[in-house]
């Protein structure tokens, strides 16, 4: 897999480390509390790995949940505690990651009460404060067999990886509209920052997308477009009911109406014809400061 504009996947990774920006640089405090959140505090279990001694280096709060031991406890650990493999295959994996010949991995990884969960990674080289350290994000599949089986008995398939860049992309777009005179100086970054997250929303096989507080489309990914047989100019701008029959329409609507009036992180699975989608759908800020939704969809 090539190199994702390593320099941009950086400046994100200080931002979510809480890297100090400088308000001389043109960046204003309140987005940097939110950029810089978002690694302990978004619900997908983020590691960053010394490649060299396998310790971790540091992990966010999902990932202390799912392991069930404290930050404290993992900043004292290495790779090999949790990762049942032998010392060698992990460092043959590390280096793969390292040299990215590889970026998806499957393991099987030890929790603190004794219980080993299959998970999926994605690993991908990173330079922190003149370090080199692998980011990877962790999720759990050990149901994931019984899944494809069911869905398998419907002909259809399980797309993976969480959309988690879609969360950046609307701050990013809210803070540029909102901040235009501030950010003529951090401009040349700013690009890069976005071609970085469009680049790593587009390599997803989730559907992604963003819709407005009328609920009409902003933004969707390339596995959105294959899905529904469209491409993203008939669709953004226009709502379920112009993309989808009614039936299907009334129960998105439904969902995204509950996130709305809510305000909270919506998990649920629908069954519609020969397929099971698994859907994350959160509130997202708008610009205006209306309230528009996010989502992915597996």
């Amino acid at each position: 897999m090539k190199r994702i504009s390593v320099f941009a996947l950086t400046i994100l990774l200080v931002c979510c480390l809480c890297l100090p920006w400088s308000a001389a640089n043109g960046q204003p405090l309140d987005n940097v509390e939110n950029l810089s959140g978002l690694f302990n505090q978004h619900g997908s279990i983020m590691l960053l790995i010394d490649p060299n001694s396998g310790k971790i280096a540091d992990a966010n709060q999902a990932a202390c949940a799912f392991y069930g031991y404290t930050k404290a406890q993992l900043l004292t650990m290495r790779i090999s505690d949790i990762n049942v493999l032998s010392e060698a295959e992990i460092e043959s994996e590390m280096k793969l990651a390292e040299t990215e010949q590889r970026n998806y991995f499957e393991f099987k990884h030890r929790l603190a009460d004794g219980s080993v969960r299959d998970v999926e990674v994605f690993s991908y080289p990173v330079t922190v404060n003149d370090r080199q350290l692998l980011f990877s994000i962790v999720q759990d599949i050990s149901d994931k067999t019984a899944l494809e089986q069911e869905i398998a008995s419907r002909n259809t398939a399980v797309l993976i990886i969480s959309g988690i860049g879609i969360v950046i992309l609307s701050l990013l777009l809210g803070f540029a509209i909102r901040s235009r005179a501030r950010l003529k100086a951090a401009n040349h970054d700013i690009a890069h920052t976005n071609e970085m997250l469009r680049t790593f929303i587009d390599a997803q096989g989730d559907l992604v997308y963003l819709k407005d507080e009328n609920l009409r489309y902003v933004f969707v990914n390339p596995a959105f477009e294959e899905h529904f047989h469209k491409k993203a100019e008939e669709v953004i701008g226009r709502d379920d009911y112009a993309i989808t029959d009614s039936d299907f329409a009334d129960i998105r609507r439904k969902t995204d109406l509950e996130v709305r009036e809510k305000n909270t992180l919506l998990h649920s699975e629908t069954r519609w014809r020969e397929m099971i989608l698994a859907t994350t759908k959160f509130p997202v800020r708008m610009p205006n400061g209306q309230m528009g939704i996010g989502a992915y969809i597996r």
